[in-house]
């Protein structure tokens, strides 16, 4: 009868908790509407920063963030960006430029959701070396508070920032203050704090431009606010909105750059704003995001899909609502859309086909050269057809050997390809190519043998520089090569063949650089190692970063736990001592290389003694002991948890060796100095409550309400451990 009454007590209790309800509640957020973040290289100064959002409710609330308006998946960053436990709290380590944009928490269970105010990320860039402007002034204005303020700047490149009193200079990072490209600064509904900081300090906003080398900036004006309060500014306190700056009706962007569209609007309670695109709402991604508190559209790599008609709509509940549409251009210059061979040899009589296809916006006009010669310019030849796209020349014969070049060419730039056309029949007038990268020794090559009696020429001139050697190969070697060394080389000998020449045209490309190399790391076992390695070369080459550990190619498909990112970084799961060493990432083209090393360092905690470390000669003395089964780690974890020992502290101090350990509070760990024969014994009495257990087990008819596992603490006693 008891039991029965238990049964339905705990019963009704459940289901009043069950029935109780309370929706999520916002309990701590961001205190600033603005947190913003420094990049570093120097690994001792990486910041960690953290948006906060806590929530209470029942049951436990789940969390979800939204950035730029779109849901925000915070997983998918290689453990770069976590969410803190049993909160919503988002935690940035080392902030890089990709985690720009505003976000905003939403904290969700059956009975509700609540959301917490939007905050916007921000990169503040490091202090640059400040000059005053030979015309600088100060001007001080009289402002009332709830009012609307434009500080003109008119001059290129103007920037805004505020300023302190010793003059260090901070972006401006408010929803209320936006700058336009023409140099105007806004301001919606003033409020004190605008003129005077939380340290009671003068604000002073402070305009100031570019010199051409972008290494400095010059103060062109200062400003200083004088708020004052006014009766009348009440009547401020609701406005429509009213436009400040928008971008023009027409604009054009260039594919492959970025371009930015404004709409900022002024009005009390602030505006807001939402983007469209040729009537839909424009979906965000990591390409087309919003800045400025929604009162910009960034776009970032404009390719051609991106042109339309872009709308931006403002409301905030007062009068009327309000829109402003672009019109977006994309304009490019010309690129090749097919692959493009630059070496063919044919057979004397065969058919040369040449094709070169082209894209661009204005579309772009495609010329053809023949050894620097336009061919529309050339004699007329029945053999030769050419077309916008192609050069077809039937029944080829050795004089049509050489280059030809294609050239596409629109109001923005032009692209050149060269084909290097070799017809092959009796000893051929030898003509080849050669590419090289910029800064490297680079040998031409004497294609016949022997190379006896060689002279080299550049545009018809004898070579006699010190950078230039003719080796006894009869090789041509070039050191330190420059882009000017670029063009067309010829040689001329004398062999038993008679009098050869032969022209070599040698194509000089941009040598592979590493802009941000991998940093030395230290972890802890079973953390996430990152090495980043940021790259690149010339634009016609394709490169591809690898990475080696202890100069071994890493297979990531061996070993799943390393895995190279979307953007090359290489990243470690799990970690282990063994995974310590050095970490090179190749960036390598077909033409050249370059490594960049740093070392993992993976340290174990020593100051837990695990069981997994223990466990050899624990088991094997229980065995010996007990002629027991010998259990893995795992399992004697198992029973750890089960008991609940990890609550609990022992101490055992035993004749013969005086020695004491304690079970740590720790889960899974032991804590102190443990020798295998205490161990032995205590995992002797461990296995045997076991077997007590499963017996009674056996028998709950009679015992049902004497003994549950998991519900009711084993007894231990402690006394005869001792």
């Amino acid at each position: 009868m008891r039991f029965t009454a238990y049964i339905i007590t705990v019963i009704f209790i459940h289901t009043a908790a069950s029935e109780y309800k309370l929706p999520p509640k916002i309990i701590a957020q961001p205190p600033a509407d603005v947190i913003g973040f420094h990049t570093k290289k120097d690994k001792q100064n990486a910041t960690t920063l953290q948006i906060v959002c806590e929530a209470e409710g029942e049951p436990r609330p789940e969390f979800k963030w939204i950035k730029n308006g779109e849901e925000f998946n915070w997983r998918a960053y290689n453990g770069r960006i976590s969410q803190l436990p049993d909160q919503g709290t988002l935690e940035f380590s080392k902030p890089q430029d990709e985690d720009v944009g505003e976000y905003q928490c939403s904290a969700i269970n059956k009975w509700g959701n609540a959301t917490s105010k939007a905050v916007m990320l921000r990169k503040i860039n490091d202090p640059k070396p400040l000059s005053i402007h030979q015309d600088v002034s100060d001007v001080t204005v009289d402002v009332v508070e709830g009012s609307r303020l434009n500080l003109s700047c008119h001059s290129p490149y103007i920037f805004w920032f505020t300023a302190d009193h010793l003059n260090n200079l901070d972006s401006i990072n408010k929803s209320r203050i936006t700058y336009d490209p023409k140099g105007n600064l806004w301001f919606n509904s003033i409020m004190k704090s605008d003129a005077i900081d939380a340290y009671n300090n003068t604000v002073r906003y402070i305009c100031v431009w570019k010199t051409d080398n972008d290494k400095t900036f010059k103060i062109y004006k200062y400003f200083t606010l004088n708020v004052t309060i006014d009766a009348s500014s009440a009547s401020l306190n609701e406005t429509e909105p009213v436009k400040h700056y928008v971008s023009p009706k027409n604009m054009v962007a260039q594919r492959g750059k970025t371009t930015e569209l404004f709409c900022i609007f002024g009005g009390t309670p602030l505006p807001s704003i939402t983007w469209y695109k040729d009537g839909s709402k424009l979906q965000f991604n990591r390409s087309i995001i919003t800045m400025n508190y929604g009162k910009s559209l960034f776009i970032k790599q404009v390719d051609f899909e991106d042109k339309g008609t872009y709308t931006c709509k403002v409301s905030n509940g007062v009068g009327l609502n309000q829109s402003h549409s672009v019109e977006l251009e994309v304009e490019s210059k010309p690129y090749f859309t097919e692959e493009l061979y630059t070496v063919m040899d044919i057979i004397e009589g065969e058919k040369i086909e040449l094709k070169c296809v082209a894209r661009g916006q204005p579309e772009p006009k495609i010329t053809w050269k023949y050894m620097e010669e336009d061919i529309s310019k050339a004699p007329h030849n029945q053999r030769i057809k050419v077309t916008p796209n192609s050069i077809i020349i039937d029944h080829s014969k050795i004089g049509d050997g050489g280059y030809y070049c294609c050239n596409a060419s629109n109001s923005i730039g032009y692209v050149n390809n060269y084909f290097n056309v070799n017809v092959l029949g009796r000893e051929p007038e030898l003509k080849k190519n050669v590419k090289t990268v910029d800064g490297k020794t680079i040998k031409l090559p004497c294609y016949n043998v022997p190379c006896l009696k060689i002279r080299w020429f550049k545009n018809d001139e004898e070579l006699s520089s010190e950078r230039y050697s003719i080796l006894k190969t009869g090789d041509l070697e070039i050191q330190d090569v420059l882009f000017s060394d670029a063009g067309l080389y010829q040689y001329e000998l004398h062999n038993h063949l008679g009098k050869i020449n032969a022209k070599i045209f040698l194509i000089v490309k941009q040598h592979t650089i590493i802009k941000n190399e991998p940093e030395d790391v230290t972890v802890k076992e079973n953390e996430t190692a990152m090495f980043r390695c940021d790259a690149e070369t010339d634009s016609t080459l394709k490169l591809t970063i690898v990475w080696q550990s202890n100069d071994k190619l890493i297979n990531f498909e061996i070993d799943s736990r390393f895995v190279q990112a979307l953007d090359n970084s290489l990243i470690i799961n799990n970690t282990t001592e063994s995974d310590s060493g050095n970490y090179t990432c190749i960036a390598r083209t077909s033409l050249d290389e370059i490594h960049a090393r740093a070392t993992l360092n993976v340290h174990k905690n020593e100051k837990y003694l695990g069981v997994e470390s223990i466990a050899p000669p624990l088991f094997h003395r229980a065995q010996a002991i007990n002629e027991l089964p010998q259990p893995t780690a795992y399992e004697t974890n198992a029973w750890m948890e089960k008991f609940e020992l990890k609550r609990k502290v022992y101490k055992i101090t035993t004749p013969r060796s005086k020695a004491t350990f304690e079970e740590s509070t720790t889960p899974k760990t032991l804590e102190g100095k443990i020798d295998s024969w205490q161990i032995g014994s205590v995992l002797a009495l461990l296995i045997l409550l076991l077997i007590i257990i499963n017996v009674s087990k056996i028998s709950h008819d009679h015992h049902i309400g004497k003994y549950k596992v998991g519900k009711k603490k084993p007894v231990v006693d402690r006394d005869n451990n001792r």
